[in-house]
């Protein structure tokens, strides 16, 4: 069955309790900051970096918080701005980590024994990262709600019906980490020499990103939406809103699942 976006939520590293307090959140944030990741040879043991699904969460709560009658647009913002200081993502802190799902950035990584280096690939479909018209680039975590199946229209077509709302990051498109990662097709996107002693010790499947960086604006931008309505030529009836917040990416970290392993780090700061 074709699927353009595979959604699991089961597959998620951890998930975060829905009844997590801010005080707990606040308690926990001794290592929720990563600004000296690049000084790292190991992930630090008591490093928090929350699945993709806590920054939706986190997100759908912002988004809730709405502008009152006889509440300015910046009174407003600074109500968002109370909230994020409570959780695990304050901007104001520090660079935060967010852990991504290779199978929701529709990317996969291989391994060259004879050239020793990974390839990080972007498979065929939809990309992770989508830039259009120089606007902000939008990257998928994940969707919510997500439903996929076949029908028949009225004129007895088969076709698929997809609904769900894709929720993520908006960034520059113009920024170091959307130049390297946001491709058109399937491809490479990026490159990681790495001797093949060690990699026999790690399972390709194994490895995954954490995406390093800071919310640029307690808001939530609309990103436009995968649609596609019934015609002539087709059944499908496909409607997919994208939402993300505003997101500084300032490097990324290749690591192995349940191990302090690092395989590689990106810094986009420069």
């Amino acid at each position: 069955m074709r699927r353009t976006f595979q959604v699991t939520l089961a597959v998620l590293l951890c998930t975060i309790a829905s009844a997590t307090t801010a005080a707990t959140e606040v308690a926990a944030a001794e290592g929720s900051y990563f600004d000296n990741f690049m000084d790292w040879q190991e992930l630090p043991a008591k490093m928090v970096a929350p699945p993709a699904q806590y920054l939706v969460t986190r997100l759908t709560e912002i988004e809730a918080i709405k502008k009152g009658e006889f509440e300015t647009v910046a009174e407003n913002i600074a109500k968002k701005q109370a909230f994020l200081d409570g959780t695990l993502i304050a901007p104001s802190k520090g660079a935060i980590a967010i852990r991504i799902n290779f199978q929701f950035a529709n990317v996969e990584v291989l391994y060259s024994a004879d050239e020793q280096k990974y390839t990080v690939v972007q498979k065929p479909g939809q990309p992770w990262c989508l830039e259009k018209y120089r606007e902000p680039v939008f990257c998928n975590f994940i969707i919510a709600d997500y439903q996929s199946k076949y029908v028949k229209d009225p004129l007895g077509r088969p076709g698929l019906y997809e609904r769900g709302t894709a929720f993520g990051i908006t960034t520059a498109f113009d920024s170091a980490f959307a130049r390297r990662y946001v491709r058109f097709d399937s491809g490479v996107i990026d490159v990681i020499p790495y001797p093949i002693e060690q990699a026999r010790e790690v399972s390709t499947k194994d490895i995954r990103i954490m995406l390093i960086g800071r919310i640029a604006h307690p808001t939530v931008n609309d990103a436009g939406a995968r649609m596609q309505t019934p015609s002539l030529k087709t059944a499908d009836d496909i409607y997919i809103p994208r939402k993300g917040i505003p997101f500084n990416v300032e490097g990324i970290l290749y690591y192995v699942l349940g191990s302090p392993k690092i395989i590689a780090k990106r810094d986009f700061r420069k």
